[in-house]
């Protein structure tokens, strides 16, 4: 239970580039290179290390850095960051305009992303979930134990195993 009441949502979303960790954020085509060596308010280093990772990732993200003077934070908040249909506000808010998506059949699902983790993870399911099975869009209980059962397919065949 929190003793405070927790913080604004559109703060918590405005304020997601300065959550963002440069490491993990800086590994999508530049891996195997320690961001935590470089300024983070500097360019982007001339030499970033050969990697295993993408090839052409790593070649965008250099290119991207140099074509827009990005500093490496600059870089690592963009790279790091999600550009989709951002739904943002009190939990109520939320789940109308996910409700009105699915109600519209503009949707049939959603994939969520969250700002930072595990904050924006933790405010979801705390607080949007419930209110989404309140309205009877988020269920309660699954139906089966696995997903084949949940979705009523029927197990097929195994030619090694007979049931």
């Amino acid at each position: 239970m929190r003793s405070q009441p927790p913080p604004s949502p559109h703060r918590n979303y405005s304020h997601a580039p300065d959550l963002c960790l440069l490491p993990s954020a800086l590994t999508w085509g530049i891996e195997e290179c320690s961001p935590a060596r470089f300024d983070p308010d500097g360019p982007l280093p001339k030499n970033i290390p050969e990697s295993n990772a993408s090839k052409s990732g790593r070649e965008r993200a250099i290119a991207l850095a140099r074509r827009e003077n990005l500093t490496v934070r600059q870089l690592a908040q963009r790279l790091g960051g999600y550009s989709g249909l951002a739904m943002v506000g009190t939990p109520s808010k939320i789940a109308d305009e996910m409700e009105e998506w699915l109600a519209s059949e503009g949707s049939d699902g959603f994939t969520v992303m969250f700002p930072y983790l595990p904050g924006g993870l933790d405010d979801f399911v705390d607080r949007v979930i419930p209110e989404l099975q309140r309205r009877g869009l988020f269920r309660r209980e699954y139906e089966g134990a696995t997903l084949r059962e949940h979705l009523g397919l029927p197990r097929p065949s195994n030619r090694f195993f007979q049931d």
